[in-house]
C-alpha cells in the first residue's frame, strides 16, 4: 500500500466523527480537522504532524471545548511536530495536580491562532525538552492561572523552546501566578495587552530566564 494521503475531516453533531477525539484517532499526517460551532465535552491526543485543527470562522458560533483533560495533562496533548491549531475555545481545564492546560504541547513548533482560553489552570504548557517555535498570534486569554500550595502555575509556560511568538493577543485577568513564563532563546511580544485585572492576582506579567526579549 502507498503512503496515506492528507484529508479534510469534519467534526461535529451529524457527522460520522462527533467529537475531536474521534478524529484524533484517525488523522494521518497532514491532514485538516474542522470542528464544528457547539460545546464539548471531550479532549483528544494529536499524535500526527503537520496537523490543522480549526474551529468555525464565524467568531459568533464558536466551537468549544471544555470541562474535560487527556492523560492527566490538557484538553488537548499535541504531540506531533508543525500543528496549527485556530479558531477554538478551550475553558475549565482542571487536573489533580493543578496544572492542567487547555493546550499541552509535547511536540515542537505548535502554532495557535485565533483562539480562546478561559479559566484554565494553565492555558498553554510546553513540556520540558520541546524545542523549536512556539507561536500565539491574535488570541485571548482570560481568567487563567492557579496556585497549587507554593506551587505557581503560570497561564502560559514554555521552558525549552528555541523562539516563543507572541503576537496582537490579550491576557486578561489572570487569576494567579506568571502570565507569561519562558526558558526560550528568544521571546518576542508583539502589539500585545497584558491587563493583571481588578483584583492584581498575577506575580510577573513576562519573566523571561535564559534568552534574548523583544517587546513591541
Amino acid at each position: 500500500t502507498g503512503p496515506a494521503v492528507a484529508a479534510v475531516l469534519k467534526v461535529g453533531p451529524g457527522e460520522a466523527l462527533a467529537v475531536p477525539s474521534m478524529a484524533a484517532r484517525v488523522a494521518v499526517d497532514g491532514d485538516t480537522i474542522e470542528i464544528a460551532a457547539g460545546e464539548y465535552y471531550d479532549c483528544a491526543v494529536w499524535r500526527q504532524n503537520g496537523l490543522t485543527i480549526t474551529g468555525p470562522d464565524d467568531p459568533a458560533t464558536p466551537a468549544e471545548l471544555t470541562d474535560t483533560t487527556c492523560q492527566g495533562k490538557a484538553v488537548f496533548v499535541v504531540g506531533g511536530r508543525g500543528v496549527t491549531i485556530r479558531r477554538l475555545t478551550f475553558a475549565r481545564a482542571r487536573v489533580a495536580d493543578g496544572n492542567g492546560a487547555g493546550i499541552r504541547a509535547e511536540g515542537a513548533d505548535l502554532t495557535v491562532a485565533d483562539s480562546r482560553f478561559v479559566n484554565n489552570q494553565s492555558a498553554i504548557l510546553v513540556a520540558d525538552g520541546v524545542a523549536g517555535t512556539l507561536a500565539i498570534l491574535d488570541s485571548v486569554f482570560e481568567r487563567n492561572g492557579t496556585m497549587r500550595g507554593e506551587r505557581c502555575v503560570a497561564t502560559l509556560h514554555a521552558a525549552a523552546v528555541q523562539v516563543l511568538r507572541i503576537e496582537r493577543s490579550a491576557f486578561l485577568a489572570t487569576r494567579a501566578c506568571d502570565v507569561v513564563r519562558a526558558g526560550a532563546a528568544r521571546v518576542e511580544v508583539l502589539d500585545s495587552r497584558f491587563d493583571d485585572g481588578a483584583d492584581g492576582a498575577s506575580q510577573r506579567m513576562l519573566s523571561v530566564g535564559g534568552g534574548s526579549l523583544v517587546v513591541r
